[in-house]
């Protein structure tokens, strides 16, 4: 049960975090259109992006390494492992983005 739902958990807040990290800038241009918000909430949205998605990936990595192991250890937020995965996503994503954006043309 622990590892379905740590499937599960972890699944939705890598997919939340990967899906604004490559698409966050086209949808929050959509959002401040659609409901007549101006520059400054698109500036805003490009803050808070990066935070919840700092977020959602901390959680999901402490989450992992803490209950993936079947051993008992003490509660650690941050540790050296999630944090170079984080970082290590973060600039992949971002990559990908660039390439998304920038470079793939299906002309």
């Amino acid at each position: 049960m622990v590892a379905l739902l740590l499937t599960m958990g972890s699944s939705l807040f890598v997919i939340a975090a990967t899906v604004l990290m490559i698409f966050g800038p086209q949808l929050g241009t959509w959002l401040a259109g659609s409901v007549g918000l101006g520059d400054i909430f698109t500036v805003a949205w490009n803050v808070a992006r990066w935070v919840v998605i700092l977020g959602c990936l901390t959680v999901a990595l402490a989450a992992l390494d803490y209950f993936a192991p079947d051993v008992r250890q003490r509660w650690h937020w941050i540790t050296p492992g999630s944090v170079c995965a984080v970082i290590g996503w973060i600039l992949a994503s971002s990559g990908f983005a660039y390439y998304v954006n920038n470079v793939a043309s299906y002309d």
